[in-house]
């Protein structure tokens, strides 16, 4: 139909970033919907444009707004399926919300919605079947976990999430969701006091995404993997290998965002190589 071409149009959009054309034709397939099935109808093309609404938001980081199209979709799947039908829709909606009450910090919410997509998709996948799906639940119950300062949790669900990814994956393969899940292990590994392994964790993602994008590529993972061993370093006192890891990520921040862009990456980015100049300044020997 028009509505589902103008969709999948948006969807393209998406892809590219383009958010202001995107939100325009998912409006208009929001409109066209309503008026083929009513405007008080629950049906399942409203609900898959409302999530694709809630998925643009979230990229331009509005939770808030993200969070009232997730919810509409899942009051909408919630009144046309019964818990019986387990849909896997429904159980994409929650993860979603439960992934915007995650980045607003509010873990109590993020808990609760990713467990119930859980459950729906343990039964529409199984108990321990390997879905990619299921995987980014488990990460995200893994971060809740460690955020609560549950690192024996926190590190069963991201084994869960790793054996899952290297199933659907391959053992040996580049790929971005297990580079992210490595580094995480590295956060697990220094909450545990063992800052060699969090060391070996964070590289080995580091040169999982070198590998995927290219060494000289600048790209937001490889950026943020740059900043995070700049914590450890600094947090070890190597200010010198500090200052070089966050000036790398500074200059791809700034290669990303534009040099005079006034963006939250690049500000924690010179406020680190601040507290690093700080630091080396009361070092014995400093001139």
């Amino acid at each position: 139909s028009m509505a589902d071409a103008i969709s999948v149009l948006g969807d393209l959009y998406l892809q590219q970033t383009d958010y202001s054309d995107a939100l325009s034709l998912f409006n208009q397939a929001l409109s066209i919907f309503h008026t083929l099935h009513g405007e008080a109808a629950n049906h399942a093309d409203i609900v898959r444009i409302l999530n694709r609404l809630g998925e643009l938001y979230s990229e331009q980081n509005n939770t808030t707004q993200a969070i009232t199209y997730y919810h509409q979709a899942l009051t909408m799947s919630s009144a046309m399926y019964s818990n019986n039908d387990n849909q896997i829709e429904t159980a994409n909606t929650l993860y979603h919300l439960g992934y915007e009450y995650y980045k607003q910090n509010n873990f109590t919410r993020a808990y609760d919605y990713c467990n119930r997509a859980l459950a729906i998709q343990s039964v529409i996948y199984g108990e321990n079947i390997a879905h990619d799906e299921t995987a980014a639940v488990l990460t995200i119950l893994s971060i809740i976990y460690l955020m609560r300062g549950d690192l024996i949790n926190s590190e069963k669900f991201l084994n869960q999430a790793l054996t899952m990814s290297y199933a659907i994956y391959g053992s040996t393969s580049c790929h971005r969701n297990i580079a992210n899940i490595l580094k995480l292990f590295g956060f697990i590994y220094y909450f545990k006091g063992d800052s060699t392994q969090a060391r070996i964790q964070c590289n080995q993602a580091l040169t999982m995404f070198h590998t995927m994008y290219g060494e000289n590529t600048n790209h937001i993972d490889i950026a943020n993997a740059l900043y995070e061993l700049g914590d450890l370093d600094f947090s070890e006192n190597k200010n010198e290998d500090a200052f070089i890891q966050y000036n790398q990520a500074l200059q791809i921040y700034r290669a990303i965002y534009g040099d005079s862009a006034n963006h939250r990456n690049i500000a924690l980015a010179l406020k680190q190589l601040a507290s690093v100049y700080s630091a080396q300044r009361g070092q014995p020997g400093y001139m």
